[in-house]
């Protein structure tokens, strides 16, 4: 899948304490390679010339409320050796001033129907040009891009006198839970369960409209009763997808459910 994420759920946590709940524990896996990666990085970690993805994007934005998100910190490749920049800058000649922000992210080889619809490699985010401009601008780029490139990034080109390339890390925003209905059911599905001390890892995919699918138990509690009980629990929950430069992405979610 394209993002296998260790995330936490701290606004599970207050309603939850009874019960224990911890955070969902995973690894990032295809397209993210380790969460040991990913940190906020600033200017000064990547040096002063350096763009971070708010300088790339075209509109202020905020992350949904609740939600983490994270620059990947991964070496920053210079635009030249992502994209034949010669003959993109030839492709694109003679355009009219605009402007295009885009999302690359290498085409995942391990997808799965149930996870949804497959993300676009390379997802147009802005654009102040028109659709058929836009649309240009993202096959010139595939066009001209270098294939070996295996980290996700952000990606702008300007053009006006002369077309300007520009990359950026990507920004990585991990599921966050979603009050309501459904969490409901799960607190109250857990309080069914609460003849503890028992604790299961259950492993998930988050799809990019918040659905859970594909529930399976990574790590048994001994007992076979709570276990089935907590793979049914955690599809109870919703939650906001994760994003990656704000497209929605599937991800994987080792969540550890507990009671005492």
């Amino acid at each position: 899948m394209w993002w296998n994420s260790v995330c936490e759920h701290p606004n599970l946590a207050p309603q939850l304490k009874r019960h224990s709940l911890g955070g969902c524990v995973s690894h990032v896996k295809h397209l993210v390679p380790a969460l040991a990666m990913i940190a906020t990085i600033g200017r000064t970690a990547l040096g002063q010339a350096a763009p971070l993805p708010q300088d790339l994007f075209l509109t202020m934005w905020q992350p949904p409320t609740e939600q983490r998100c994270e620059v990947l910190n991964k070496p920053l490749p210079m635009p030249s050796a992502v994209f034949d920049t010669a003959r993109l800058y030839q492709h694109l000649a003679g355009r009219a001033a605009a402007s295009v922000v885009l999302a690359w992210a290498p085409p995942d080889t391990a997808w799965r129907e149930v996870f949804g619809p497959r993300p676009d490699s390379m997802a147009i985010i802005e654009s102040t040009a028109t659709d058929t401009e836009a649309n240009t601008v993202r096959d010139a780029l595939l066009a001209t891009l270098n294939r070996s490139v295996t980290i996700p990034l952000l990606v702008r080109i300007d053009m006006a006198d002369h077309a300007v390339l520009r990359v950026a890390p990507a920004l990585v925003c991990r599921p966050a839970s979603v009050r309501g209905t459904g969490l409901q059911r799960y607190e109250a599905r857990l309080r069914s369960l609460s003849r503890g001390p028992h604790r299961a890892i259950v492993g998930f995919v988050v799809r990019a409209d918040g659905s859970v699918t594909s529930a399976r138990l990574r790590t048994s509690s001994g007992d076979l009763e709570f276990d089935a009980g907590a793979v049914h629990a955690v599809s109870l929950l919703q939650f906001r997808p994760g994003l990656l430069n704000r497209v929605p992405i599937p991800v994987f979610v080792a969540f550890p459910v507990e009671v005492r």
